[in-house]
């Protein structure tokens, strides 16, 4: 149960914290914007869409990189208790 408690403070705090990018809310509420509308999207939609696919590679980026560490890391402890290491 504790563990429960620790993410729902974890997504309330992450909700309200104005420096989370919250990609998936933004996109969501963006796909709303556009998606019922047949025409074109205004340039305000553009310049957020573009905004996002930044927002979005950076944090891909991000997520590669602690990845990469973390395999890294993970693997050496494998390799010296004789185990098979991840690819």
């Amino acid at each position: 149960m504790r563990y429960f408690d620790e993410r729902c403070a974890h997504s309330i705090f992450m909700r309200r914290n104005p420096d989370h990018p919250n990609i998936r809310g933004k996109l969501n509420w963006l796909v709303i914007q556009v998606g019922g509308y047949s025409g074109r999207p205004t340039n305000a939609q553009l310049e957020w869409i573009s905004r996002y696919n930044a927002q979005l590679d950076q944090l891909l980026a991000q997520f590669a990189a602690a990845r990469r560490e973390r395999l890294a890391r993970l693997n050496d402890k494998l390799k010296a208790a004789n185990l098979p290491q991840i690819n």
